[in-house]
């Protein structure tokens, strides 16, 4: 027999209507409708008719073939997501981490990588690795290339899939900035092969792409000691020319934080910030107050060796935190999703995956986010605002 929560939720997904979160007012909550058994790294984008546009990868699962990209629109000042719809689809590769896109003219970009697979399940794999038939990881990263699709009717038809960055390896997770300088940065990591699976993907590193323009030639340029430090999200700053960037830390320590002073042309080091890391994604963005809010899972498994490469299963515990010093410190935090709730390291391992969040603030204000729920069955949505981030201190 089925359990009624777990009826009560797959409604909620089917339908996709905001409600509001019972614990407050200023907080609109949705489950977006799916296709996918598996739906993973969920990104958002307000389109220049103020629609919402949600973008992901549903399908088996990650790393296997027939993953797909996938969206979902929440037309402006309505009160209900609409049916999930493909956008990029392919049967023998594994197509991911969806970045959206709107340019100039109006044309409407999603951005993504497609990899080969293993043309078998993961546990299949895990058998052939016990019998010492095969080596390496389930999943071929290092064999990604960033590819796009673009949409002249604000998602509504979309065009066939053409390769954007060649060469193998390229990763993507994090939005496009345009610049200062009127150029375009695209935040990308190189993904190696590995024999070993217990330490996958030590040795990513970041780069950025800069070009004026979509179409344009796009220079590559290092982001020095980032091995590790990955999903690098980029944020202008107050102070002309300065970005800083956050990343996801292959370490499961801290995120960390590397800045340019030159529009990108240029960039530090990323060092460690006092926010916790889990090995998950994360992301950043600048606010119209001049804060910069970053959200991610509030958990680190070590905190001492900055060149290991650790895996915790702990992705769950939601974070919203505020900076007003460029990610110097972090005076405001406060959780956004809890989860299931289970405490303790006897049942920590409970909690159902909720991660890979997406953020970004519209016109109005209004904070709008995005993640992966309920282990990986949807992708939810939560709208706040900066006051709910900060409670009464900025009523005072």
């Amino acid at each position: 027999m089925f359990r009624k929560d777990i009826l009560d939720l797959k409604t909620l997904v089917k339908n996709g209507m905001l409600y509001k979160n019972l614990d407050t007012d200023q907080r609109v909550e949705a489950l977006i409708p799916t296709i996918g058994y598996s739906n993973h790294a969920s990104q958002l984008l307000t389109l220049s008719n103020g629609d919402l546009f949600c973008c992901w990868m549903a399908g088996s699962y990650e790393g296997h073939s027939g993953m797909n990209i996938v969206g979902s629109i929440l037309p402006h000042q309505s009160i209900q997501w609409s049916p999930c719809f493909p956008i990029a689809t392919d049967s023998t590769h594994s197509l991911q981490n969806p970045v959206p896109f709107q340019a100039g003219d109006g044309i409407l970009y999603v951005f993504y990588t497609s990899q080969e697979t293993r043309n078998c399940t993961e546990a299949e794999w895990r058998e052939k690795l016990s019998k010492g038939e095969v080596t390496g990881s389930f999943t071929m990263q290092f064999t990604a290339v960033v590819m796009y699709v673009e949409s002249t009717d604000l998602g509504k038809t979309w065009s066939a899939g053409k390769t954007f960055f060649s060469k193998q390896g390229s990763f993507i997770r994090q939005r496009l900035v345009a610049l200062p300088d009127n150029t375009l940065l695209f935040p990308i990591y190189y993904s190696g092969d590995t024999n070993n699976v217990n330490s996958r993907y030590g040795n990513d590193y970041s780069v950025v792409k800069k070009a004026s323009g979509i179409s344009s030639e796009w220079k590559e340029i290092p982001v020095p000691g980032s091995r590790g430090r990955v999903h690098m999200s980029v944020v202008n700053t107050a102070t002309p020319n300065k970005l800083v960037a956050f990343f996801r830390s292959r370490s499961a320590d801290r995120i960390y934080r590397a800045f340019s002073l030159d529009c990108g042309e240029n960039w530090s080091a990323p060092e460690r910030t006092i926010l916790p890391n889990n090995n998950a994604s994360i992301m950043a963005i600048g606010l119209q107050s001049g804060r910069i809010a970053v959200i991610f899972n509030h958990y680190a498994a070590q905190d001492e060796n900055s060149s290991a490469t650790v895996w915790p299963s702990q992705r769950h515990r939601l974070t919203l935190a505020l900076s007003e010093d460029e990610g110097i410190t972090w005076p405001y935090m406060r959780m956004l999703e809890c989860g299931d709730g289970f405490f303790d390291s006897v049942n920590d391992c409970l909690n159902r995956e909720i991660s890979y969040p997406a953020i970004i603030q519209d016109n109005d204000g209004a904070i709008h986010c995005s993640y992966t729920f309920a282990g990986r069955l949807c992708i939810k949505y939560a709208r706040v605002d900066e006051p709910w981030i900060m409670g009464s201190a900025l009523r005072k």
